[in-house]
């Protein structure tokens, strides 16, 4: 299931990698798999109460949602697009911070 999940989520990346709205970075593969596989020990210890705020589904969801959006899209206000030239040709790649 979550060797299913991570070949899904690395297409994605590379889907919006290549329309522009995700930024580059790690091996698609690999960065699904570390989201997946992370996200299945928070579930654990949320479930397992192991941490005193990772305590259920609900403390654990926005987290989540910020770790897979900025890890893959960026931050709020962080460009990650790839910008275009005028003839419509991509441009360098970087973020607002100049990364």
């Amino acid at each position: 299931m979550l060797g299913a999940l991570t070949g899904r989520l690395a297409e994605m990346i590379d889907q919006d990698r290549a329309a522009g709205i995700a930024k580059p970075g790690a091996d698609s593969e690999a960065l699904a798999a570390s989201l997946i596989w992370g996200t299945e020990r928070i579930f654990h210890i949320a479930m397992t109460g192991h941490h005193q705020t990772l305590t259920d589904q609900d403390t654990i969801l926005e987290p989540l949602v910020q770790l897979y959006v900025w890890t893959i899209y960026g931050r709020p206000g962080e460009s990650t697009v790839v910008e275009r030239s005028v003839v419509g040709r991509p441009a360098a790649s970087r973020t607002s911070r100049g990364r």
